[in-house]
Parts: structure tokens; C-alpha cells; sequence
């Protein structure tokens, strides 16, 4: 996340203000970056109930719940990445379009 919110940011940044020129590429990034925020949110709080903890020290009810929000990191994750391809696979089409580049 530290890496790449000012990277997105500066994407974004440069693709809106001096003219707004956001592709099909841009608004996939940005619903992966939202993704892949969604999903560093899940695993903050999967710490919280007792990921990396020894396992003798965690109820079951934790257990339980750090479960839940492990199937639910995985899920945003693959859709995180799928989209990171697409939008890769957009700003190539994109760019063999363009020539002004």
C-alpha cells in the first residue's frame, strides 16, 4: 500500500487535471486500487482477532471469525489482481490505438 498509493495517485492525478483523459484502463486501476484497499483493511483486522498468534492462545470464536475474513482477503485478492490484468490489457489496446504517444 505505501508503494502503490502515491503511484496510483500520481496516475490518476495526471490522467485528470490538464485535460480529462481517463481510458477504460484508468477507471479499472482505480476499482483494483479500491479492491486491494478493501482487502488490506481485511487483513489489518484479521490481526486483530489472532492472525499470527499460536494457535493454543485462540478461542474458538476467533478462530471462526478469522476464518470469515480469510476466505473474504482471498476473494478481494483475486478480483484485485484480475482487474490489475485487465487494466494492463486495456492500456495495451489503448496504446496500439494511440499513435500521439
Amino acid at each position: 500500500m505505501i508503494c502503490s498509493s502515491p503511484i496510483c495517485v500520481a496516475r490518476v492525478y495526471t490522467r485528470f487535471c490538464p485535460n480529462f483523459l481517463f481510458g477504460w484502463d484508468d477507471w479499472v486501476i482505480c476499482i483494483s486500487f479500491a479492491l486491494i484497499f478493501a482487502d488490506w483493511v481485511v487483513s489489518l483486522d484479521s490481526v486483530r482477532w489472532g492472525i499470527g498468534r499460536s494457535p493454543k492462545t485462540i478461542s474458538l470464536t476467533n478462530a471462526n471469525h478469522m476464518g470469515y475474513l480469510a476466505t473474504a482477503s482471498k476473494v478481494l485478492w483475486a478480483w484485485a489482481v484480475a482487474t490489475i490484468k485487465i487494466s494492463v490489457a486495456c492500456m495495451l489496446i489503448r496504446l496500439l490505438r494511440d499513435k500521439s504517444w
